[in-house]
């Protein structure tokens, strides 16, 4: 006959003290509390969590080895080493009788001071797609997946998203399985009980995104679960903050003209304007400085650009004699937001894997190469312009970097050079 181990006393008095304590989380934690620290499972093996993990760590961490375990907790803070009381309170004899509807409900409690991951490509082909309800639900199932295993139960997004408290909710349930119907295949597999979630390059995929670019952005949840054009406004938004360069101080941000948006977006330019008022996107004037003002000069640049020139008369003397005009025009516009980068983490990896996917066939192997235009200082344009005129057949190509001190708020001054090849 075997007989079964008999637990420590530490061991007991610790599960003791773990059922009191859910005991009492389940009766007086609020709904919006959360518990530990949520990881995103884009970023779950970079350096940016590793303190948190070490910090995490449990007393014991020696496995039966004294020396380690001491070398340990004397790196710890005084005040975070809290013995228990030794009086500890009785829990219930039933164990079994913990609210599991409460420990659920706890689980995917949504915490407004955190943000959501987004791939600024991705957020553009649900707009361009009108993918945007879909896509919004897919990024805010993501978030609450804590745990990171991709799948989720059909009655715990129900209770959060449709009959948790106002603030939490997203739609109503006809809505949500409405959403749930669009959605899958392109963000999610389901069944009547569980969801499965599609990953970042999955979705990428299935939107017809074939490479992601700049930089992913941190979107509050809260806009998240706001209204639809809340939510689209801030999908929108989210390219633009992806495209600010952090390499380049003088060149935070870079022209791009309304028509481009149109393409990549599928907004119209009214639409544009709206979103940008609504959520406080700077908007900054772009103009060229070219060369002196004559007849000829004149008579190229309105042949060349339109009735979008203008003569421009320099009485403080920055771009040389006071009193001289230039030939100026109007570039694209630049636009600024307030919402912060972060680590790319896979997204390589979901690069390599995506130009796989379309490469066999699904695209052609044939890609347009865009060659960059504007620099933040004169020795990057120059430099541009130099290798661009050593090519051969090369055709007249212009690149404009932003004049040091030429911003005032509310617009910014260029200069171009041509590089014209033999």
């Amino acid at each position: 006959m075997v007989s079964r181990p008999v637990p420590s006393a530490a061991l007991v008095a610790a599960n003791l003290r773990l059922h009191h304590l859910r005991q009492h989380l389940a009766k007086d934690t609020p709904i919006g509390a959360v518990s530990e620290v949520f990881v995103d499972p884009d970023v779950v093996q970079e350096r940016p969590f590793l303190p948190q993990k070490i910090e995490n760590l449990p007393d014991h961490l020696g496995w039966e080895s004294h020396s380690a375990s001491r070398l340990v907790r004397a790196r710890k803070p005084q005040q975070m080493r809290r013995p228990l009381p030794v009086n500890l309170p009785q829990p219930s004899s039933n164990f079994s009788q913990i609210n599991a509807k409460s420990a659920q409900c706890e689980a995917f409690c949504v915490d407004f001071s955190q943000s959501v991951k987004v791939y600024p490509d991705i957020a553009l082909a649900m707009l361009r797609q009108e993918q945007a309800a879909a896509g919004r639900l897919w990024l805010i199932l993501r978030h609450l997946d804590r745990e990171g295993r991709g799948v989720l139960r059909v009655v715990n997004i129900k209770q959060i998203l449709t009959t948790s408290k106002k603030r939490y909710r997203l739609c109503g349930w006809r809505q949500l399985r409405n959403l749930l119907r669009q959605g899958d295949g392109i963000f999610w597999q389901r069944d009547k009980e569980q969801v499965w979630l599609r990953s970042a390059g999955r979705v990428a995929a299935g939107l017809d995104v074939s490479k992601l670019n700049g930089r992913p952005v941190s979107v509050p949840i809260k806009h998240l679960l706001g209204t639809i054009g809340e939510a689209r406004a801030y999908l929108y938004a989210s390219f633009h903050a992806g495209r600010q360069a952090a390499s380049e101080p003088g060149l935070r941000q870079k022209p791009i003209a309304r028509d481009t948006l149109t393409t990549l977006t599928g907004l119209t330019a009214e639409s544009q304007r709206g979103y940008e008022r609504r959520i406080g996107i700077h908007v900054s004037q772009n103009y060229v400085v070219g060369e002196r003002a004559n007849q000829s000069s004149r008579e190229e640049r309105i042949w060349q650009q339109g009735g979008g020139t203008f003569e421009f008369v320099d009485y403080r003397g920055v771009q040389g004699k006071p009193g001289n005009g230039y030939v100026a025009w109007q570039l694209p516009n630049s636009y600024r937001v307030t919402l912060a980068h972060r680590p790319k983490g896979r997204q390589k990896r979901i690069n390599r894997m995506l130009s796989d996917l379309f490469m066999q066939g699904m695209t052609g192997n044939k890609q347009r190469t865009i060659e960059k235009r504007y620099f933040g200082d004169g020795a990057g344009a120059a430099k541009a312009v130099g290798s661009r005129a050593a090519k051969r057949n090369c055709v007249e190509a212009e690149v404009f970097w932003l004049q040091h001190g030429g911003v005032n708020g509310r617009s910014r001054l260029w200069h171009m050079l041509t590089a014209v090849g033999g």
